[in-house]
């Protein structure tokens, strides 16, 4: 019963933790209080838990603009901007444990080649998230040349979404 005691306290604190960041991501668009935050998060976090495909990251920003009175394209762009931050993270913390596990290995050996595809894969995660660390700064910065890169990226996609798609990257 202490272990389930203690997974709750851990998860809670978990959930105000992000609350609490998600607050100063917010603070452009609105200030919002911590408690309601928090309670957007639960929700978002169960939905994860019962629904594949973490719908719940989309339903905790539906929820809290819904109740708060705000535009869901911004507040969906905040989760964005948490995800990537959060993979950024991830990255640095795959990249400095790979600078441990490195010396380990003797070339040629197997675990010195599973090491190597890490390492690789890690290199693309990199790109990947600097790529869209840029594309924020691109949209924060210059919304309409981001609307406009969005409509030529998406030229094959019906004009009608292409054009929701440039909606949604302007206002983010």
């Amino acid at each position: 019963p202490w272990l389930i005691v203690l997974g709750t306290l851990v998860g809670a604190t978990n959930f105000f933790i992000r609350a609490v960041r998600w607050k100063y991501l917010l603070q452009p668009l609105k200030q919002v209080r911590v408690f309601m935050l928090f309670k957007a998060v639960c929700i978002g976090f169960m939905a994860i838990t019962l629904i594949p495909g973490r719908v719940g990251e989309f339903i905790r920003a539906w929820v809290l603009a819904r109740r708060e009175g705000m535009k869901t394209s911004p507040v969906f762009a905040t989760v964005g901007v948490e995800r990537v931050l959060d993979g950024r993270a991830l990255i640095v913390c795959l990249s400095v444990t790979l600078l441990f596990f490195r010396r380990g290995s003797e070339a040629g050996s197997e675990s010195a080649k599973i090491m190597s595809q890490i390492e690789r894969f890690s290199s693309y995660g990199t790109a990947v998230m600097a790529v869209l660390l840029l594309g924020m700064v691109l949209v924060i910065w210059k919304p309409l040349l981001a609307g406009r890169l969005t409509e030529m990226f998406f030229f094959f996609l019906p004009a009608r979404w292409r054009a929701k798609l440039v909606s949604v990257a302007t206002s983010f």
